[in-house]
């Protein structure tokens, strides 16, 4: 109380598992090492009703492939597994590098309009960067 503001709804902050713990050494005060390198970061405004401008990129692996895991089991449309998001886009790409998805999302929330072809730079620059994220994962974790 007196710290959040009540009664607010932020719908535009960006916020995943891995930033809790910086958040929650911030709010705490203590000291996160200089040497950790964490993937998330503090994104503890948002909590308090300030402007959050994310400054990491969000990476995540959905696990799908048409092997190991079909899911829905009928589906022939299944979505790339692998996804980046960074500031207004969001890229969705398999692990081959094949299928790429591009959708701004401040103007298209539901993802209703693949807009890969209008923006062939950003497609390639961020499946650089999404495809290097994958390479790095220790072997096994995903595959």
């Amino acid at each position: 109380p007196g710290k959040v503001p009540a009664g607010q709804v932020n719908e535009t902050a960006l916020m995943t598992g891995t930033d809790l713990l910086p958040s929650f050494c911030r709010i705490a005060q203590a000291p996160v090492p200089n040497s950790a390198q964490l993937d998330g970061e503090d994104v503890s405004d948002a909590w308090f009703g300030k402007k959050l401008t994310r400054r990491k990129p969000i990476y995540w692996e959905y696990g799908r492939n048409h092997v190991s895991f079909r899911y829905p089991p009928d589906a022939e449309d299944v979505s790339p597994n692998l996804a980046l998001r960074q500031g207004k886009w969001k890229l969705l790409l398999n692990t081959d590098g094949t299928q790429a998805e591009l959708y701004d999302v401040q103007k298209d929330a539901m993802e209703q309009q693949n807009v890969a072809a209008q923006h062939p730079k950003v497609v390639q620059q961020m499946s650089k960067q999404l495809l290097a994220w994958r390479g790095a994962l220790p072997v096994g974790v995903g595959q």
